[in-house]
């Protein structure tokens, strides 16, 4: 089986399965370390896989448009997840990102229509898009670590209602939830933070003994 054959590999190579629309299942034993980038892109039956505990590093679009992908258990050891390795799995429900990355990636999770659950404790930085049009995440508690959230990070997010941004953010960019027109409650860190931000008319804004420009969406 497909398991077998990578057992004692350390890596699967760049584009190794992409676009095998009938794949529907994959089991990874032994020693693979490295899934390199669109290894498993537009594998759009593929349903389950299932990860060796010493992976870790997941390419560039290591499974864009997986559209069936429910669910993946990403190892501890997992050090590295590239841009837009999970874009576009349109029924991927939940994720958990191990503690030791720093960042989540461009475009990472954007267009996973149907997520819902995200667990990132020990994030550092979400670059650009990373969360693009998510529009079944409903609340974001953004984890104590954070220290930047850059362009459109959870941008078109039109199913997120309320926002609590942690007190060791220091930059924001003003587009991150651009487009978010659901959002009713927003609680800003607690520090001085001259920043702009765009929030939709109407919403609550909780303001923890800080200075901030607030603009609503036109």
């Amino acid at each position: 089986g497909l398991g077998d054959v990578y057992k004692r590999q350390e890596f699967i190579r760049y584009g190794a399965f992409f676009n095998c629309s009938l794949l529907s299942e994959v089991i990874m034993r032994g020693n693979t370390k490295l899934i390199k980038d669109y290894v498993f892109g537009n594998c759009i039956s593929l349903k389950n896989i299932i990860l060796p505990n010493k992976i870790e590093s997941i390419g560039v679009g290591a499974f864009s448009k997986c559209s069936g992908l429910i669910s993946i258990e990403i190892p501890d050891t997992c050090k590295e997840i590239g841009k837009s390795a999970f874009s576009k799995c349109t029924s991927l429900k939940s994720i958990i990102i191990p503690y030791n990355n720093d960042s989540i990636n461009e475009g990472t999770f954007s267009g996973c229509t149907q997520l819902s659950s995200v667990i990132y404790e020990g994030i550092r930085k979400i670059y650009d898009y990373a969360f693009y049009r998510c529009e079944n995440l409903s609340s974001m508690v953004i984890p104590y670590t954070i220290t930047q959230i850059h362009k459109s990070a959870f941008a078109e997010c039109t199913g997120l209602t309320s926002i609590i941004l942690p007190d060791s953010l220091l930059f924001i960019d003003s587009t991150a939830f651009a487009g978010c027109d659901r959002i009713t409650s927003v609680s800003l860190p607690s520090h001085h933070a001259d920043m702009w931000l765009y929030f939709p008319e109407g919403a609550t804004i909780i303001i923890r003994d800080s200075i901030w420009r607030i603009y609503s969406f036109i």
